[in-house]
């Protein structure tokens, strides 16, 4: 019998720890699904099922196509999200997506280090070359963020997955960092 191990690779920036999803992040992730800070990603919903597959799928990404999103820490270990490039089989193309679980953490930079850092690893070391973010009109945060990674608005994209139709489509092409 042949074993397979995936590597994910822990990443260092200035403040956090961008690492492997596990178990016990999952937890995390459902308490804050039941949040109406989820509303952006399906939420808010008190489904553990749900959940719990909603993590599973994302962490399963990590086996089938060899990349998916990293659990962001603080340096102390306390969880404060998540994110990264993906890619659902439904999709068509590859996402960088991105939360954060609690609105303390907001306007401290996190989010911007760990994308900033996740986007030049998903062009230097995965390859990819181009990605999306499918982000809803009301999410002003996350359109900045598009912004400030370089994204510009693609409005030659018709799919819009995931259940909003109404989403934003910012498109992202290595070598275009801010």
């Amino acid at each position: 019998m042949t074993a397979t191990t995936v590597h994910i690779p822990t990443i260092v920036t200035d403040r956090l720890i961008l690492r492997a999803p596990q178990m016990t992040h999952g937890d995390l992730f459902a308490d804050f699904l039941k949040t109406d800070r989820s509303k952006f990603i399906g939420g808010p919903y008190n489904d553990y099922r749900a959940s719990t597959r909603a993590w599973g799928h994302m962490v399963g990404l990590w086996v089938m196509r060899g990349y998916s999103s990293h659990v962001w820490t603080l340096k102390d270990d306390t969880v404060i999200g998540h994110g990264g490039p993906w890619y659902p089989a439904t999709w068509p193309e590859p996402e960088f997506g991105w939360t954060l679980y609690d609105a303390a953490h907001e306007g401290k930079g996190y989010a911007i280090e760990a994308m900033t850092t996740l986007r030049d690893w998903a062009w230097s070391y995965i390859g990819l070359t181009s990605c999306v973010a499918y982000i809803d009109p009301d999410n002003h945060a996350s359109a900045n963020l598009a912004k400030r990674l370089g994204g510009a608005l693609d409005t030659d994209t018709t799919e819009r997955p995931g259940g909003n139709e109404n989403a934003d489509v910012w498109r992202f092409h290595s070598g275009t960092a801010a």
